[in-house]
């Protein structure tokens, strides 16, 4: 028999995926929120497939998708991938990654979504396509909200004059911006979890967002990288 009719023959036995079972696979995969714009996070993540030997077969800017395969090997059928690059915000990009077996029953086939987010994360960190590493964190995981509840506080949007309920410790700093690592800066006080600020005025310095925030009598700068992976609360 040949090489064709063994897939076809397996395929009807075992059942096969295909580049499209990727594709229709969106909201099934792994996610991360980026702290860079879409422009820079979609550069970064076409070239995410090559870094880790997989074939290019399809990007679209207008759909946000890239779609990568691997081939047959000694150990596999093959993986199609899928990935997903969405705007959240002027400076926050979720991308979803799908990877599927060629052969569903091939427990071998390696699974490429956590491999590719970590290489993009790499990217961006590195600054490869942007001048040089950026001061803010540059990949944090962000779940979705449960049913039911309201949306998740993009931590890099926050409104002006609102109040937040903070869900985990932050440090309040005198200074906006990220502090300066060749310096012995440290946080002029921590805003224990639980505590409400209120947001006076927003800002950039070294290519990270700070916030100006009063909570009490306290007054100072919180990172917005240090925001990430709250349960913001508005107030």
């Amino acid at each position: 028999m040949s090489k064709c009719g063994v897939v076809l023959l397996l395929c009807a036995v075992c059942g096969c995926n295909t580049a499209q079972d990727a594709t229709l696979g969106r909201g099934s995969g792994t996610s991360r929120l980026y702290a860079y714009p879409e422009a820079t996070v979609w550069a970064e993540a076409n070239k995410v497939p090559s870094d880790l030997g997989l074939t290019m077969t399809r990007t679209s800017r207008s759909s946000g998708l890239i779609r990568a395969e691997k081939g047959w090997t000694a150990f596999s059928w093959g993986e199609y991938v899928a990935a997903f690059v969405t705007p959240e915000g002027p400076e926050m990009t979720r991308v979803e990654v799908v990877s599927r077996k060629a052969m569903e029953t091939n427990i071998a086939a390696w699974n490429w979504e956590k491999p590719f987010l970590d290489q993009l994360s790499k990217r961006l960190e590195s600054g490869s396509s942007i001048g040089g590493p950026r001061g803010e964190t540059a990949v944090a995981e962000y779940p979705e909200s449960a049913a039911g509840m309201p949306p998740r506080v993009n931590p890099f949007d926050l409104e002006i004059n609102a109040k937040y309920r903070l869900s985990k410790e932050t440090p309040l700093w005198s200074d906006v911006g990220p502090p300066d690592p060749s310096a012995t800066t440290r946080a002029t006080r921590t805003l224990m979890s639980g505590s409400i600020i209120t947001v006076f005025e927003k800002a950039r310095k070294r290519g990270a967002s700070s916030y100006r925030v009063g909570s009490g009598y306290n007054v100072g700068w919180v990172n917005a990288a240090d925001l990430v992976g709250q349960d913001l609360q508005t107030e």
